[in-house]
């Protein structure tokens, strides 16, 4: 199954699970009033905001690597909506982390209730946003914990699926720690290992154990399991090369985030590590004194694409992304799975370098 034929089959379904999920949460929140309700609205109109869907899609198709989903596909398609709510708890609590005011085209969901709450009280605006972006976050991940804890598969199957998006989320956690300590550290002692150990647990986590979760409901074996699981590390690592790239030298329309803001936020990003090895001089300090700093303008924005592009930096990483792809469609062409799930896979893989969003 090529890749866009399994989102043009899933994503709505997929959505339809979730919209139902959180319809459900409405109705029992009014019970404790119409603030409560209308936080989970909130949270509904965050997650069906945008998004490619691309994780519960994975999740269902590493099922269909063993077993056609339309076995159990109603479940199927139920469980898979853990790992959107999972991914979505990550981008609440990354969005407050990272400052930002815009996520996929609308504010960031600690922003619109700074807005909303901060008309009936400015002075606590920022410190009520703040606040209710923390419970988003945590609800979100507590309702895909609750999705996946009820599904309706073999009990052993759902409680080692339940280790896998706990150990998601536990890894993203560290992750995105490493990734703080990294933004205030010595740039240029930085290495590429720290950064694919960073980009390990903060990215590839979620994209892993989908898989994991995905293969251990459909009751893989080990061998295939721990294949899929590899090339999720693989694709995973090229999918955050390209978001690095992006965030350089993407669209703001297309992205729906402001481009440079990794600049802004001094993130070590493979492109400042790499680009710190290789310049010397004032090319090297004119780098060092953007990152970090807040007032960055889109003509010194356009000034560091122009640098990654002439001194070959760019054209290195986006080498080593492709490395990893090809390694990565090498692993699934050796396992033992049905063809239609392969050739999902490999087209994914494909996907994952030549996005724009």
């Amino acid at each position: 199954m090529k890749l866009e034929e399994a989102i043009s089959k899933f994503k709505p379904k997929v959505e339809e699970a979730l919209k139902a999920i959180f319809d459900e949460k409405i109705e029992k929140a009014k019970a404790y009033g119409d603030e409560n309700a209308r936080f989970y609205e909130n949270l509904k109109e965050f997650v069906l905001r945008g998004g490619k869907r691309l994780r519960p899609i994975t999740l269902i198709m590493a099922y269909h690597a063993i077993r056609k989903p339309e076995e159990e596909l109603d479940e199927l398609i139920k469980a898979s909506t853990c790992i959107e709510l999972l991914h979505n708890s990550t981008l609440v609590h990354d969005d407050i982390i990272d400052q930002d005011e815009l996520r996929r085209g609308g504010p960031t969901f600690h922003v619109k209730y700074e807005r909303l709450l901060g008309q009936r009280a400015p002075p606590k605006a920022r410190l009520l946003g703040l606040a209710m972006g923390i419970l988003g976050g945590d609800e979100l991940f507590n309702m895909g914990f609750e999705v996946l804890l009820n599904a309706k598969f073999e009990n052993i199957r759902v409680i080692r699926a339940l280790g896998h998006y706990v150990n998601a989320y536990r890894k993203v956690v560290n992750g995105e720690l490493l990734d703080l300590i990294m933004s205030i550290e010595d740039y240029e002692s930085l290495s590429l290992e720290d950064y694919m150990l960073m980009i390990d647990l903060k990215t590839a986590a979620l994209f892993k154990e989908s898989i994991r979760i995905g293969a251990t409901l459909a009751g893989a074996d080990d061998e295939i399991t721990n294949g899929l699981s590899e090339y999720g590390e693989l694709v995973a690592r090229a999918f955050q090369i390209q978001d690095d790239i992006l965030g350089i030298y993407g669209d703001e329309k297309t992205l729906g985030k402001p481009i440079g803001s990794d600049l802004r936020e001094g993130k070590a990003t493979i492109l400042v590590i790499k680009a710190l090895e290789a310049l010397r001089g004032k090319e090297k300090e004119q780098l060092l004194s953007l990152l970090g700093r807040g007032s960055i303008t889109v003509s010194e924005v356009n000034m560091v694409r122009d640098l990654l592009k002439t001194r070959g930096i760019l054209k290195e990483v986006q080498g080593l992304s492709e490395a990893l792809i090809e390694k990565a469609k090498g692993k699934v062409r050796c396992l033992d799975i049905r063809e239609e799930a392969r050739e999902y896979f490999l087209n994914l893989a494909d996907f994952m370098i030549r996005r724009r969003y």
